[in-house]
């Protein structure tokens, strides 16, 4: 039986969301009910209702969608007939399961701050510099006007690009889950008439083709080392998509970028990038059939269109292929696919890699045809040849083990603002305290357990297994019992207060609209709101408390000093 915490309602609901099979489901759910009712095709409300509770029940949605469908009944009875046609009860659904996958109110965690901004995009961004553009529209390189963050943006024209506003929403679905340092984050999304602006890490590294092909043509030869560690990364924030049913279906070096420019190839920092092609897999049911991707790098079983996240293990041989020799391993002059899988069957030309004998043999393993023999993602980091690159271990001290200690003492308030803090972090930032969760992460699967925690405590003499789990308690904000990235982060905060005082300030600043380094009422009230309303779901409920709390004495504004005296201690 699946779960039902919150995480895996949603899950769900976004699982189906992304499926491209979701019509289907809904059109035997409907022929099922329509066959009792007198009218051919069409559902009575009554009927409707049942359908719906079905499908709620057969994928275990969150039970609030049944009072939805009600209220959206005479919506979408759109002849008001009290009949409701396929097309109808189609939409409805839909309405129902997207409502259910964006409320606020059932999310916790990184996704919470994950959001649609309300001002208009151009409003807040200055436009930098065009970093593509495309069919579906453009990407940015742009600065917020008043903190001067760097962001990417990428601009998706609802009605030139041919993409349905549903696959741009999906993407948002999918990005929305994604806390990983090596795999592109969303900040949040901004939406007009014509486009939607979807906000995201800045990545001024380059692509992985930059680094390889010097002004695209000149391939470079790359140390092993290197290449081992970017391959390490890839693979890990592969690994944690995996985890979360996703399957990327368009690996390739165009979507592997560097955080930062690497001139002296020492201390690259790899990140997964353009999830627009990525699709969701069930629990049940491990299978996609929506083949799409790069002929180059597609897996023989997504030409014929039956494939599994594999796929996406096959991609990444390729590139390691490509980094070991500078060319492609297979390169077809048609479209046609038996020409490819036939060269897919043949084999790559294995006496062009010039590369250690664990190296090459994890491309072979990467490369095996037959997908049931190829190793998972999972299974590719623990390969021989990334025993060489072992993360070293950044332990905690036992001074800030009693900092850490103290973040459990600290009141939700301050937990939730240094959760906000840290769902907002760009990773540009993130250095050490990303060494530090790589380091705990011991499987390498882009989440800690509590055992991994008991393990790095253990190591500094900290065996007190009631505190630790009270205080894994208090980090594991979604209750999920793994911890991710950012809410790790969230306590790891608390050893680096020039960090936390940089991404408070940047905060502030955002919420300071006339820049005069105050922030009025309002302003403090906007800048509370997120954290207020993840704590009481309802963002009016407790932020005139705060206020009166932050403005004593009469106070009409509060300077930042003041603010992060009253909110942090320090």
């Amino acid at each position: 039986m699946l779960e039902h915490t919150p995480r895996m309602i949603r899950r769900t609901v976004s699982e189906l969301l992304t499926n491209p099979d979701v019509e289907k489901i809904a059109k035997h759910v409907f022929e099922k009910y329509g066959q009792k009712g007198k009218r051919n095709g069409q559902l009575s409300t009554q009927e409707g209702v049942q359908a719906i509770q079905t499908l709620i029940q057969e994928f275990s949605l969150p039970t609030h969608c049944a009072d939805t469908a009600s209220l959206l009944f005479k919506r979408f009875d759109v002849n008001h007939d009290d009949m409701l046609s396929f097309e109808e009860f189609f939409d409805l659904f839909m309405s129902m399961l997207r409502r259910a996958a964006f409320d606020k109110s059932t999310i916790t965690g990184r996704n919470f701050f994950v959001s649609e901004v309300a001002e208009p995009v151009w409003d807040i961004w200055f436009k930098q510099k065009t970093l593509g553009q495309g069919a579906f529209g453009c990407a940015y390189l742009c600065k917020h006007k008043r903190s001067k963050e760097p962001r990417v943006i990428k601009a998706i024209k609802k009605s030139q690009s041919n993409i349905p506003v549903e696959d741009i929403e999906r993407e948002i679905i999918i990005m929305r889950q994604i806390d990983h340092p090596n795999v592109v984050r969303l900040f949040g999304w901004h939406e007009d008439a014509t486009s939607i602006y979807l906000v995201m890490e800045s990545l001024s590294g380059g692509t992985l083709r930059d680094v390889l092909f010097h002004k695209g043509q000149k391939h470079v030869p790359i140390q092993e080392d290197w290449i081992r560690t970017v391959m390490g990364q890839v693979i890990e924030g592969m690994a944690f998509c995996h985890k979360l049913r996703l399957v990327h279906k368009d690996l390739k070096d165009e979507n592997i970028m560097l955080l930062r420019q690497d001139p002296d190839y020492d201390k690259p920092f790899a990140v997964i990038i353009d999830l627009g092609l990525a699709e969701m897999f069930s629990h049940i049911e491990p299978r996609c059939a929506q083949a799409g991707g790069t002929p180059t790098t597609m897996a023989p079983e997504v030409w014929l269109d039956n494939f599994g996240p594999k796929c996406d293990v096959w991609s990444l041989g390729v590139v390691l292929y490509e980094m070991f020799t500078g060319c492609f391993p297979f390169i077809a002059k048609t479209l046609k696919r038996m020409a490819w899988v036939r060269l897919h069957k043949r084999g790559a030309d294995w006496n062009l890699v010039r590369a250690s004998p664990n190296g090459k043999a994890l491309c072979q393993s990467m490369l095996t045809y037959a997908e049931d023999e190829r190793p998972s993602m999972s299974d590719c980091l623990k390969h021989e040849w990334f025993k060489c690159d072992a993360v070293a271990k950044s332990k905690i001290s036992p001074q800030q083990f009693a900092k850490l200690k103290q973040f459990t003492e600290e009141t939700k308030l301050q937990r939730t603002l240094l959760l906000e803090i840290a769902s907002r972090l760009p990773m540009e930032k993130a250095g050490q305290v990303v060494e530090m969760f790589k380091s705990f992460d011991t499987d390498r699967d882009g989440s800690l357990s509590k055992a991994e925690i008991r393990a790095a405590f253990s190591e500094i003499g900290m065996c007190d297994h009631n505190l630790i789990d009270k205080m894994f308690k208090k980090l594991d904000v979604n209750a999920d019992g793994m911890l991710e990235l950012s809410e790790f982060s969230a306590g790891v905060l608390v050893f680096f207060n020039d960090l936390v005082d940089d991404r408070l300030h940047a905060l502030f600043n955002r919420r300071d609209r006339d820049g005069n380094g105050y922030l009025d009422a309002e302003e403090a009230k906007t800048f509370l709101a997120d954290s207020t309303a993840m704590l009481t779901r309802d963002a009016n409920h407790k932020s005139f408390d705060l206020l009166d709390e932050l403005m004593q004495g009469g106070q009409t504004k509060i300077r930042y000093a003041d603010l992060r005296g009253k909110l942090l201690g320090f």
